[in-house]
């Protein structure tokens, strides 16, 4: 089971009896860690944004901890974002995972280069996978998101009558594989189903998104 956690290229186990119990042995573990993390970074420029950068981290066993951590970040000027996602994927003895994810975006519509409305949004969500099998998960989850408009003159008016809206939502599903070998599949079936359901508890309707799936 430890060469499945993904973060060693190599595992060697030697097993050594107990002194005095016949019973019992001790397991000595030997491991060599690869490499869990990814940087990316980037630079861009156009007349619209000027100078832009663009980075990410994510790192899959983060401190040696075994958490997973990811971090993005983009500054251009008309999609600026930050991104940051953490999971813990033994949250409890058992194996159920959690997921935590914080986001913030800004996008700017414009007219040639004249800005006429600034979308603002906020949000935050937790998550938790329940191991069903060693390759079967279930999950679920919930979250909040804030969706606020700054409005320059001359905006169209669908803009200027939006009322700023808060969504709470519902998430659940499953990661579910079919295999002919757990190791190294050479042929089966995997998939995820999964459903949203959002609700607008400020502005006045009420939305729902289900099921989508991928098999």
């Amino acid at each position: 089971m430890v060469d499945r956690l993904g973060y060693f290229k190599e595992v060697n186990v030697d097993s050594i009896p107990v002194e005095g119990r016949f019973d019992q042995v001790d397991l000595n573990f030997v491991v060599i860690e690869k490499p869990t993390g990814n940087i990316n970074f980037g630079v861009g420029f156009n007349s619209t944004d000027k100078l832009s950068i663009t980075a990410g981290i994510s790192q899959d066993n983060i401190f040696g901890s075994g958490n997973n951590l990811s971090f993005n970040v983009n500054t251009a000027k008309t999609n600026r974002a930050i991104y940051l996602s953490a999971t813990d994927p033994y949250y409890t003895d058992s194996g159920v995972s959690r997921t935590v994810e914080a986001y913030a975006r800004s996008n700017k519509i414009q007219e040639g280069t004249v800005d006429r409305v600034k979308i603002d949004t906020r949000g935050a969500s937790l998550k938790f996978g329940v191991p069903v099998t060693d390759s079967d998960v279930i999950f679920a989850g919930t979250g909040v998101e804030y969706t606020g408009l700054k409005v320059y003159p001359n905006a169209p008016s669908r803009y200027v009558k939006f009322n700023n809206q808060i969504i709470i939502s519902l998430n659940g599903g499953g990661l579910l594989k079919a295999s002919n070998n757990k190791l190294f599949e050479i042929k089966g079936l995997s998939g995820e189903q999964v459903f949203v359901r959002d609700l607008l508890v400020h502005g006045g309707r009420l939305y729902f998104a289900t099921r989508q799936g991928v098999w």
